[in-house]
């Protein structure tokens, strides 16, 4: 007999590197502050000698951070060495090993018309408690399927019950005989007088127990768009964390790209005049979407943090995306007014708006969209919104504008079918909008006489008499001209 391997503990470094990761992308931002601590641009920030200090300041922090996070990391891979050393004790064989069991024998091959009971208990038993019994799972041939038991009696010792499948238009009622002499079996009775008997007697009880037959349809689950184009999404299990950490790592240094790309074109914007403001605005509108990533790595969840951590992370994105949102919307009603009216747009308008729209779909794509996809899909949703998000924005803006546009035009024709007022024109109007045409001939009874309308022009009709007949409603009424 073999001594069985201690239980595999867990050596807990998904949190020494989440909380490392988190300092060298502190350490990693600090340290652009500090490059750009030498641009005069961060002179109105520092104040005088903003040049000195806003370095000293990058420098110390960044390295400090980067530090920290390199010990943490030290830290947390001694720990799983350590752990794995521990767990790693030789086997020990006290006595020699036990043969091994022999292969099961397949159950007999049943006639047709028999039915087994899957974990080859005595079926009888089931009336001592059938109150308790819902479900009969039962051996058709190489079919297992799970019956519902509805009920069952004993009638001169043999045991007869009734079970169903399906619901509502699907429902089908089985009579089993249960095998005495082999009880675990039952033979499905098709014909004879014992199944109507058993049929009455058990409609009878149903009927006195308020059972409805058959029983109605469960409604279907109602499945939203969104989880209808997931679902033809081919499911792939998750990478090797290794893998996985890496691809966050490319979308974390994506974000740290675009913060100090915002950061250096915010302080230092290039061009003049009106471009200058542009490339600042952008840069800001960059700036303020850093705070996604948070959501992005509470959904990914490449350390397997547990769910209040991730929680946590959600909430907290979504606040400092808002608070995001705040303080832009500040800064852009403070920019200057720009000479160029389209810039001025971009600017007063546009970009505002891209932040709010932007929270908004930021967090439909992240905790809405990825969540349950494949590794690559939510790594390629993370690279497309975060770095075209002006481009989404506008798209989005642009969808907007056109529904409110389709309907006011909607409201315009209402409101011109309104004034012509169910007139020739109107109705021209309509057949030519609904691409319908009107009948040129009806037929029309009058005193018990039927009589054939043509159309004279417009809503106007002769019948086979020579009267003409003057429709208001498209042909659903006639009145005498």
């Amino acid at each position: 007999m073999k001594q069985k391997k201690p239980k595999k503990q867990k050596t807990g470094i998904g949190k020494y590197i989440a909380i490392s990761v988190v300092c060298f992308l502190i350490g990693a931002v600090w340290l652009v502050l500090g490059i750009m601590g030498s641009l005069p641009a961060f002179e109105n920030i520092f104040g005088e000698g903003g040049v000195v200090r806003g370095t000293e300041i990058g420098y110390g922090i960044g390295i400090v951070m980067i530090i920290i996070g390199a010990a943490v990391l030290d830290r947390g891979r001694k720990k799983k060495k350590k752990a794995e050393e521990a767990q790693a004790v030789p086997e020990v064989q006290e006595t020699p090993a036990v043969q091994e069991a022999p292969e099961a024998v397949p159950l007999a091959e049943l006639p047709d018309g028999t039915v087994r009971e899957t974990h080859g208990l005595d079926m009888r038993t089931i009336l001592s408690h059938a109150a308790d019994v819902s479900t009969i799972e039962l051996q058709d041939g190489t079919h297992v399927a799970s019956f519902d038991f509805l009920w069952g009696n004993v009638y001169g010792g043999e045991y007869y019950y009734v079970v169903s499948l399906g619901r509502g238009a699907a429902f089908q009622m089985y009579i089993l005989h249960i095998d005495n002499s082999a009880p675990d079996t039952a033979q499905y009775v098709e014909e004879g007088e014992m199944r109507e008997q058993v049929i009455a007697d058990c409609t009878a009880a149903l009927q006195a127990a308020g059972v409805t037959l058959p029983p109605p349809e469960e409604a279907p689950k109602k499945v939203g768009i969104l989880e209808r184009i997931k679902s033809n999404i081919p499911q792939r299990p998750k990478a090797e964390k290794g893998k996985r950490l890496w691809a966050f790592a490319s979308v974390a240094a994506l974000y740290i790209v675009l913060l100090s790309m915002g950061l250096f074109c915010y302080f230092r914007p290039m061009g003049s005049g009106d471009t200058a403001e542009l490339v600042q605005g952008i840069a800001l509108a960059y700036l303020l979407i850093t705070p996604s990533v948070l959501l992005f790595l509470s959904v990914f969840d490449p350390f397997g943090m547990p769910y209040g951590a991730k929680r946590a992370l959600n909430i907290l994105g979504i606040i400092l995306m808002i608070g995001a949102d705040v303080l832009g919307l500040v800064l852009f009603m403070n920019m200057p007014e720009p000479q160029d009216h389209i810039i001025g747009m971009v600017i007063t308008w546009f970009l505002p708006a891209a932040l709010v729209v932007s929270t908004v779909a930021y967090i439909f794509a992240y905790l809405f969209w990825c969540e349950g996809l494949p590794d690559g899909w939510q790594i390629g949703t993370a690279y497309i919104v975060t770095v075209l998000f002006p481009v989404a924005t506008a798209l989005i803006l642009a969808a907007i504008i056109l529904l409110f546009l389709i309907m006011f035009i909607r409201w315009i024709i209402s409101a011109f079918g309104i004034m012509l007022g169910g007139s020739g024109l109107e109705r021209g109007w309509k057949q030519g909008w609904s691409g319908e045409s009107t009948p040129s001939e009806y037929e029309i009874t009058v005193d018990g006489y039927t009589r054939h309308l043509s159309r004279l022009d417009g809503n106007r009709y002769r019948d086979n008499v020579g009267d003409v007949w003057v429709t208001d409603d498209g042909g659903q009424t006639f009145h005498k001209e």
